[in-house]
């Protein structure tokens, strides 16, 4: 089979693997589209993550695809199933998973789809829990069902930040998880928006949806400008280590917080704005079941454009390339999907 495998010198390139066996309750899938995660992205260098991903990993866990193998003790899927999965590695055990905080559970990184244990879907095929796996209805395309799981992010993390019609939203980075967070907001009804991007390129493609973009210039009065008044909420999409403490500069008093973006090295923030201001910061990492099912609505629906936040289509042998153009500081690529 063949899979885009992790080398000793952090290059990806495809070779043939072993086909897994297929254990008690999962199923194999055979992959149509796989996206490209900027969690993908940070694992591959070992100077980014400490320690980085091992040699031999197979990353990839944004995927779809048709069921062609089921274990004899799976009933609820049939080869022909086209499914996309939630990707946690959750135990189910756990006090947290117990409690249905699957996000939480010690397990859920790890043991992750694509994380670095378990092989991901940067493959011809992939061998998934059985009870991870979601229908896709008939009315979703392949590729669109591909950005199930960023939208499922995107859906928490406006879960988290309690977002209503009225508030008034910054959006920090226009990459695909502060866009594919713009247009989760404004499929839940919320309008009020600007998004902060440094990119021209990325904020030109923000404008392009729809989205009132502004630079860093002067930042806090040009947000306040665009939304008629501070941020009562801020998504912080970036993952720099300016954007925290800019998210407290120009929040709102009593304004929420939620970060998203991923960042290893620690940053230093300014404790008096969040006791002055009375912040609240929120951490939103991953998803639910019950998110990633409305995920998955919610693209069916077409409630989001999902045909223009694909910028790229390639084959498995174009991954290294496609991994360093969405590395690129010029960029304008969105979601870029393989296929075997």
């Amino acid at each position: 089979m063949r899979s885009v495998v992790l080398q000793d010198d952090r290059t990806l390139a495809v070779m043939e693997v072993p086909v897994s066996a297929l254990a008690s309750g999962y199923i194999r899938v055979r992959v149509s589209y796989c996206g490209i995660c900027g969690s993908d992205l940070h694992m591959r260098s070992a100077e980014t993550v400490p320690g980085g991903s091992p040699v031999g990993a197979v990353f990839g866990h944004e995927f779809v695809g048709a069921v062609e193998e089921v274990a004899p003790d799976v009933s609820q899927w049939k080869v022909g199933d086209r499914v996309v999965a939630w990707p946690s590695g959750a135990c189910g055990d756990c006090a947290h998973c117990r409690s249905e905080r699957f996000r939480l559970c010690p397990s859920r990184m790890p043991n992750g789809i694509g994380m670095g244990k378990t092989p991901g879907a940067l493959a011809e095929s992939i061998v998934i829990r059985a009870d991870r796996a979601f229908a896709i209805p008939d009315e979703l395309e392949d590729a669109h069902a591909a950005l199930t799981e960023p939208l499922a992010v995107a859906l928490r993390a406006v879960s988290i930040g309690s977002v209503q019609r009225e508030d008034r939203v910054a959006v920090i980075g226009a990459g695909p998880v502060g866009l594919i967070t713009a247009l989760a907001l404004r499929a839940k009804g919320i309008e009020n928006i600007v998004l902060i991007e440094v990119n021209p390129k990325r904020a030109e493609r923000a404008r392009e949806f729809g989205f009132l973009t502004v630079g860093l210039d002067d930042v806090g009065a040009a947000v306040a400008e665009g939304l008629a008044g501070a941020p009562s909420v801020i998504m912080e999409c970036a993952g720099h280590p300016s954007a925290l403490p800019m998210a407290m500069e120009i929040a709102a008093p009593e304004a929420a917080i939620v970060v998203l973006g991923a960042l290893v090295e620690p940053v230093s923030i300014d404790t008096m704005l969040i006791l002055g201001k009375e912040l609240r910061i929120l951490g939103s990492l991953g998803h639910t079941p019950a998110i990633f099912a409305d995920a998955i609505a919610m693209l069916a629906s077409r409630a989001v454009p999902a045909d223009d936040l694909i910028t790229g289509r390639m084959v498995l042998e174009d991954a290294e390339r496609a991994f360093d153009e969405l590395l690129d500081s010029d960029t304008d690529h969105i979601k870029i999907l393989l296929h075997p």
